[in-house]
């Protein structure tokens, strides 16, 4: 997991589970969610990181000190980042920022514990969806008004050198549905999470 994939999976946790780290959260709060956020990481969990990678670790200042709650640290190299800027105020926002630099001898790495739902072993598989019924029913016509929305012609299938480009360049919403299904989201978790991908693409807000 790189440091870009780990603030992915922290947004998604976030957005998922309904945390909110503005100026109302508490530092205990605020700690518990990055603990959870990294717990996910080191320990892997079946809806958010099927494959543990035990190189994320927890961080903080000195003996004396409480963890950081936005800070994730590499070992061995105890490189470190910050994952959320301007955490515990209002204007927060996900983004990888600062050092990529080992951390000072003085400060404390530690793995951290076990995240709730936590389940090594392999990942559930969800049920295929039913192809009339939701990917033609419900999945499509969502995708299809996205690109209405832009103004942008919808990707269907053509003989035309363009229609062929079309149609490749529209089929990645749905396989990247159907493999975010495959490791563990619901089928309306993953459409949402598709169609936030396809509005930014359009240049949707």
């Amino acid at each position: 997991m790189t440091i870009d994939q780990l603030v992915d999976m922290a947004e998604r946790i976030h957005d998922d589970e309904g945390y909110k780290l503005g100026s109302a959260s508490t530092r205990d709060y605020r700690n518990a969610y990055w603990a959870r956020v990294i717990g996910c990481a080191y320990h892997g969990h079946p809806k958010y990181n099927p494959t543990p990678d035990k190189q994320w670790h927890l961080k903080k200042a000195d003996p004396s000190r409480p963890q950081t709650d936005d800070v994730a640290t590499s070992m061995p190299s105890r490189n470190y980042w910050d994952c959320i800027n301007s955490v515990g105020t209002d204007a927060y926002s996900f983004g990888v920022s600062g050092h990529n630099a080992p951390l000072s001898p003085e400060q404390i790495v530690y793995p951290p514990p076990v995240p709730a739902g936590a389940s090594p072993g392999p990942t559930p598989v969800q049920p295929y969806p039913d192809e009339p019924s939701w990917w033609g029913a419900v999945f499509t016509p969502n995708i299809q008004a996205q690109y209405a929305e832009a103004h942008r012609s919808f990707p269907d299938t053509n003989t035309t050198p363009e229609g062929i480009r079309a149609t490749l360049d529209g089929f990645r919403w749905w396989s990247r549905t159907g493999y975010k299904i495959r490791d563990g989201m619901t089928k309306e978790a993953a459409m949402a999470d598709t169609i936030k991908e396809l509005r930014s693409v359009l240049g949707l807000p």
